[in-house]
């Protein structure tokens, strides 16, 4: 039921800045043409006019009058196939050939029956190639990573796998309706490579990943160990980008597979990777709402922007957020983006106010009677952080060269020894929350740093922070029973989430050390008496 309902999300959905390329249509920067003279005069077959008679070379030879192709000349990354169709005889019929306006002669015509695209030529560009069939015997379908990825949808599910192909170093995460992730990492160890990688696997079906239903597909991967993961998959075959002639694939064992918790190599490692990976969640019908809320919000909308764009369904409950706001937009100003990753925090910010929202209309009562009595103090609060943030304006480039500093003198330690202990990530809590938490407390650390200790800040912060977000936030904080982590973790793919957090702890941290004794408000189920 939830695979389902997952399609009609990814499907309906129309605004979508990253898109799954098939490779029967062209990639950016990609492309090859036969000539039938080496000095590329005379007759010739472009993939950029021809491209969908290229499943069958022969014909396409015959038809363009091109008796015998001397010279072939590519830009990216492509495969010939000894039979039309994208088939092989056997492993050994199936090449690889890659270059920037690479020419070089090719196999004779009797050896050439199709040929389709893998990848671009950008050096930075990495992309992952699905096959249905064993032995890239299928219409690959191409996902490229061209500026901030995130997660891309599929329109429909991905239900075979039969081989594979990873340009580039970079990682991949293919995702499940549930929540899983088969992280797919391409395994460099003791290659050089002066140029771009190409690794790959013909061969995925002994390892059963065709248990696994592909809805969603992420650049990157969660660490190695994420409790999503449930199985990381090491491409070990590969080859560099920008060969001199057409190679062979040779039929290798290229893929080692390993579920979470297993050690070990040889028979025992091939013993576990011939098991299912799949741990299936059933979701009740609340969860499986809930997650299609957040797939919708995270792949709806924009998050390049600062402007907030979720807000309250309900007008009287607008003020209630225009704190939290504030304390992101200083968090987004005095932290360098290439520590901490913007878009993700304008993301946790949406997904927290979505949890607010979802729980003041299931209180809207209480939460009205609560907020009337204390309204002073909320007022001082907002107008507080608003002069801080106002001020933040004018000393951005402070905090950002502090936290800049810090974090270049800790780039070989551990990020987690100089952190708080109370920021240590808890993985049964809702990350979204967590994450929050420790945003709320850099802000109030800054603010209460920046002005100079003139005003009892701390304690109105915590009073009002506390009775706005954290309490009502309490059961899906210390207890996400409407979703689980590891499926919020899959929502946000396409970002390290514990890396995100880490980096987030880490600077909140620093704005802390920077007032004598101050520590943080602690979480507020620790407190609650």
């Amino acid at each position: 039921m939830i695979l389902n309902i997952l399609f009609i999300v990814f499907t309906s959905i129309g605004i979508f800045t990253v898109h799954s390329i098939p490779v029967t249509k062209l990639p950016s920067k990609t492309s090859a043409i036969f000539y039938e003279s080496p000095d590329q005069e005379g007759a010739k077959v472009s993939y950029k006019e021809t491209a969908e008679n290229w499943s069958n070379l022969p014909r396409l030879f015959r038809i363009s009058n091109v008796a015998s192709p001397s010279l072939l000349c590519v830009r990216g990354v492509w495969l010939i196939y000894g039979d039309s169709e994208f088939r092989a005889p056997t492993n050994d019929d199936v090449h690889l050939v890659s270059g920037n306006d690479n020419c070089i002669k090719p196999p004779d015509v009797a050896a050439i029956g199709s040929m389709q695209p893998v990848s671009g030529t950008k050096f930075s560009e990495s992309s992952i190639t699905i096959y249905s069939k064993g032995n890239f015997a299928s219409i690959g379908l191409v996902f490229s990573d061209e500026g901030d990825f995130g997660i891309r949808q599929l329109h429909e599910p991905i239900l075979d796998i039969g081989s594979i192909m990873v340009v580039g170093p970079k990682p991949w995460s293919l995702i499940s309706a549930e929540g899983k992730i088969i992280c797919v990492r391409p395994h460099m160890k003791n290659q050089n490579f002066e140029s771009i990688p190409i690794c790959y696997s013909p061969d995925l079906d002994q390892y059963r990943v065709s248990d696994f239903e592909t809805v969603a597909v992420a650049s990157d991967c969660p660490g190695e160990h994420d409790e999503a993961i449930v199985a990381n998959f090491k491409l070990l075959t590969c080859k560099e980008f920008g060969s001199e002639n057409i190679e062979p694939l040779q039929p290798p064992s290229a893929i080692m597979g390993r579920s979470l918790g297993d050690e070990g190599t040889g028979e025992a490692v091939l013993e576990c990777r011939k098991k299912s990976p799949l741990n299936t969640t059933k979701f009740t019908e609340d969860q499986s709402k809930l997650i299609l809320d957040l797939l919708k919000l995270r792949l709806d909308h924009d998050f390049d922007s600062d402007e907030q764009t979720l807000w309250p369904d309900a007008k009287e409950d607008l003020w209630k957020v225009i704190p939290l706001d504030t304390a992101f937009d200083i968090m987004l100003h005095t932290v360098p983006d290439n520590i901490v990753n913007t878009k993700y925090l304008r993301i946790i910010r949406e997904f927290t106010v979505f949890h607010l929202n979802e729980i003041w209309k299931e209180e809207a009562k209480e939460a009205k009677v609560k907020a009337s009595k204390k309204w002073k103090s909320y007022k001082v609060v907002t107008h507080l952080l608003e002069q801080c943030l106002k001020a933040v304006f004018k000393t951005e480039d402070r905090y950002n060269s502090i936290i800049a500093a810090a974090y270049s003198e800790s780039h070989y330690n551990s990020i987690q020894e100089t952190t708080h202990p109370v920021f240590v990530m808890n993985l049964n809590h809702d990350p979204v929350i967590e994450t929050a938490y420790v945003v709320t407390n850099y802000a109030m650390a800054l603010c209460h740093e920046l002005f100079d200790y003139k005003y009892n800040f701390w304690d109105n912060f915590v009073l009002s922070f506390n009775t706005l977000y954290f309490r009502p936030l309490e059961k899906r904080w210390k207890q996400p029973t409407q979703i689980l982590p590891e499926t919020f973790r899959a929502i946000l793919s396409g970002f390290g989430t514990k890396t995100e957090y880490k980096r987030i702890a880490f600077a909140t941290t620093l704005m802390l050390n920077l007032t004598p004794n101050l520590s943080p408000f602690e979480k507020y189920y620790k407190n609650k008496k």
